[in-house]
């Protein structure tokens, strides 16, 4: 839904945002879980908070938002599988965002007519 905000000249921009920073993201999680020990893996998604709160950027927020996302669910389903899931599900939402604007895009010319 962050793709779809107001601002619709920004959508193609934003969407390569999310995607990018979702995948980029999600393999600094799975490079995180391999390098710091299990202790460590548990502050990974505080830190990320934080950081989130403190950047003006929305690719970094795309990137920082992984962490607390993938230290939910990595338990569950095993490291690789939640990052393949994470950029899955956001592949298909930024599609649906996009199809889902440039049909009100359609249909907002269509009555303007």
């Amino acid at each position: 839904m962050s793709v779809l905000l107001p601002q619709t000249t920004q959508l193609r921009g934003r969407a390569v945002l999310r995607f990018s920073g979702v995948v980029l993201g999600s393999l600094m999680f799975v490079l995180g879980t391999a390098w710091l020990p299990v202790a460590g893996v548990a502050l990974l998604a505080p830190l990320a908070g934080l950081g989130l709160g403190l950047t003006p950027s929305y690719f970094w927020a795309s990137i920082l938002n992984c962490f607390g996302a993938l230290s939910i669910v990595y338990l569950q389903l095993g490291v690789p599988a939640a990052a393949g899931l994470r950029i899955m599900n956001n592949g298909l939402g930024i599609l649906t965002a996009v199809g889902v604007a440039a049909i009100g895009g359609l249909l907002a010319r269509r009555w303007q007519r």
